[in-house]
């Protein structure tokens, strides 16, 4: 690599002798591998609802890519202005910008990965890594009712009922959950949830548990 270098020469007293500008090439050693990896390894689009509190997808991945040489040593080459990265499959879901991935804007919907390569084609060629990104998206969302006040393994519910002798009714916690796309473990989004019900007469919530007033639907 070509340096450019300043000499200054000082004089004990603080004065300068002389000053210039150089060039210096340095031999860097072969290089034996690259280790590329993502902050994030799944990304969301910025209007998605995965975005939100409770699930909280980041909406950009950033690249580092690290070097390492035949003597063992490393060197981080992630802002190298001689670092390429390139997408090279799922180039219609994301976008590149420096090192940051991120889902492209032209395409609203839809999810699936992204392979992203790191190549060094005037320093290091035949030197390359690739990681993957998968761009997720909200599925759905599933209600459920439970037994309140809940207890471990209790089964979901689907009727509350009268309580013999007393005219009261059962209470039941709502529990709220969100699936993402690519089939990971549900999201709980109760606490960050609001729930209304269609008539107050039948039922009330308050916070996330549902109270019974009389038969109905």
């Amino acid at each position: 690599s070509l340096l450019g270098v300043m000499v200054v020469i000082d004089l004990p007293d603080g004065g300068e002798i002389a000053s210039g500008n150089g060039l210096v090439f340095v031999n860097l050693p072969p290089a034996a591998s690259v280790a590329l990896t993502a902050s994030a390894s799944r990304i969301t689009r910025s209007s998605d609802p995965a975005s939100l509190n409770g699930i909280l997808i980041p909406v950009s991945s950033v690249l580092t890519a690290i070097v390492k040489y035949t003597t063992g040593t490393t060197q981080d080459f992630s802002t190298d202005a001689r670092t390429v990265y390139t997408i090279t499959s799922g180039s219609d879901l994301a976008v590149i910008n420096g090192r940051t991935i991120s889902a492209n804007p032209a395409k609203t919907s839809g999810n699936g990965t992204v392979t992203v390569s790191v190549t060094f084609p005037a320093t290091f060629p035949g030197i390359t890594a690739s990681v993957t990104i998968n761009l997720v998206t909200l599925n759905r969302m599933v209600l459920q009712a439970y037994p309140y006040p809940s207890y471990t393994s209790a089964p979901p519910i689907q009727t509350v009922y009268q309580l013999q002798c007393t005219g009261k009714f059962q209470r039941a916690s709502l529990a709220l959950s969100a699936y993402l796309s690519d089939g990971s473990q549900p999201y709980s989004v109760t606490s960050f949830a609001s729930f209304t019900s269609s008539d107050t007469s039948v039922v009330s919530i308050s916070s996330n548990v549902l109270v019974a007033y009389r038969s109905g639907a």
